[in-house]
Formats: C-alpha cells, structure tokens, sequence
C-alpha cells in the first residue's frame, strides 16, 4: 500500500513538473524575443555593445531553454539520475 501511494505522488509530481518546465521554456520564448526587439532598437542609436550584450543573454536563455526541454523528455521517458 505505502508503495502504491508513492508511485501515485512521484507520477503525480512528474506531471506538475513537466507543466512547469513548459511554462518556464515559453516564458524564456517571451524574453528572448523582447531582448533581441531592444537590441535591434539600441543598435541604431550607436549602442552597438549594449546590444551585443542584450544579444548574448538572449542565447543564454536559448541554452537554458535547452537544459529545460532535456529535463523535461527525460520526465516524459521516465528516466531520472539513477538511470
């Protein structure tokens, strides 16, 4: 009995893990998209290094964005640390 109320919680967990993994990579999206918008808006004015900056953080997200979508197909495959 007490085995079949942790693998209940944990997939439980699982799931509400996966949603928010989700929600994070689209909120990332967002991000990403309203930097490059600023630094093609700086780059005009002459603020060429503010925008290669702004740029740069913007792939940082994407790398993260990266780590976030492995997390989650390893949720989704079943695997953890111990795999």
């Amino acid at each position: 009995m007490m085995d079949e109320k942790k693998d209940f919680i944990v997939k439980q967990g699982k799931e509400r893990l996966i949603i928010l993994i989700d929600h994070w990579i689209r909120h990332n999206r967002e991000h990403m998209a309203e930097y490059l918008r600023l630094a093609e808006r700086l780059e005009p004015e002459g603020l060429f290094e503010i925008a290669s900056r702004i740029k740069e953080a913007s792939g940082l997200i994407l790398k993260a964005n990266d780590s976030l979508s492995g997390a989650k197909d390893m949720l989704t495959r079943g695997q953890n640390e111990s795999d």
